[in-house]
């Protein structure tokens, strides 16, 4: 879990193999196989959603990390 902010941080990487990669690591970490809808050939507002998605349940897992 503690490289949870910096995948997040990677769903910002303007490079889209970065992006599934971060994804990917995020729903391993989770445990959350389903991730949060992001498809291979997302959109900026898709990704911006399972963004804000991602970032809502790391609150749910630490709610005294800052999350950007």
């Amino acid at each position: 879990l503690d490289n949870v902010p910096f995948l997040l941080d990677a769903l910002t990487d303007p490079n889209p193999k970065v992006v599934l990669a971060a994804r990917d690591g995020l729903r391993f970490v989770s445990r959350r196989f389903d991730g949060f809808g992001l498809p291979a050939d997302f959109s900026d507002r898709q990704r911006y959603d399972a963004l804000q998605k991602w970032k809502g349940w790391y609150h749910t897992i630490d709610p005294a990390v800052a999350v950007p």
